[in-house]
């Protein structure tokens, strides 16, 4: 017996019932989805689709519908997966990269964070909150969508850890050589390429030579300072000490 459209639904989400209410929509919830939503739990999830279905790909299921409205550009996510784990066409896939990049960066805090928390979620347990269609063009198996998590996972780090940074050396409006030189060495320390990658040790020399730096710009300041003021500026040697410590 073939299976139903139904039934095909119940088996791609699992344990979540579906319950398709339409954002535009002016109706009430059916008998039937009311029993649903007494069974559905209350985490965010993704649902990834091979094709634009009324222009979106990816669509938000909440504990209240599995189409619910929302504003962020997560199209380009589901072009990003699909560039990289199904079509593998690395041109398209710098090219949607930069674009989430110049997107995010452009996003004023509060469409940021609206963006960021809903990818945040269909993250969780590594990605297990992200389902996607089974179809030839974005996955071809269940076990297949299990690799395009994984990729899923790698691909939004990279936005998040550049948002990091831009964060760190401009949002804060407090750049210097220690916060350049600081991401830079990180960088080394945990870059991809095994290769390229430089021991921890580099970090924690580094971190170390910038506190005696510290230490010793302080008390060679309090040296130098006038007799009348040297009593005023020793309470800047407990920060020193703190500093070294």
């Amino acid at each position: 017996k073939p299976m139903s459209i139904y039934d095909k639904l119940n088996d791609l989400f699992e344990v979540q019932q579906p319950i398709f209410l339409h954002p535009d929509e002016r109706r009430d919830y059916t008998d039937e989805e009311l029993d649903h939503l007494t069974k559905r739990d209350f985490e965010t999830r993704l649902f990834i689709t091979a094709t634009p279905v009324g222009g979106d790909t990816v669509f938000l299921r909440t504990h209240h519908t599995d189409n619910a409205k929302h504003a962020s550009h997560l199209n380009y996510i589901r072009d990003l997966i699909k560039a990289t784990h199904s079509t593998k066409n690395w041109t398209c896939a710098k090219a949607t990269l930069t674009t989430l990049l110049t997107m995010c960066f452009q996003l004023n805090h509060s469409d940021y964070a609206t963006f960021a928390t809903t990818v945040a979620s269909g993250l969780s347990r590594g990605a297990k909150n992200t389902t996607f269609e089974t179809n030839m063009m974005l996955v071809e198996s269940k076990s297949d969508a299990d690799t395009a998590r994984v990729k899923f996972c790698l691909l939004m780090d990279i936005i998040f850890s550049k948002m990091a940074t831009k964060k760190y050396l401009i949002d804060s409006g407090s750049c210097n050589i220690f916060r350049l030189v600081y991401c830079d060495t990180y960088h080394l320390c945990h870059d991809r390429d095994l290769s390229k990658r430089k021991p921890s040790l580099f970090v924690a020399c580094f971190s170390f030579t910038l506190q005696i730096c510290l230490t010793v710009y302080i008390i060679l300041q309090n040296i130098n300072t006038p007799r009348e003021d040297y009593f005023q500026d020793l309470s800047m040697l407990p920060l020193a000490i703190f500093t070294f410590a």
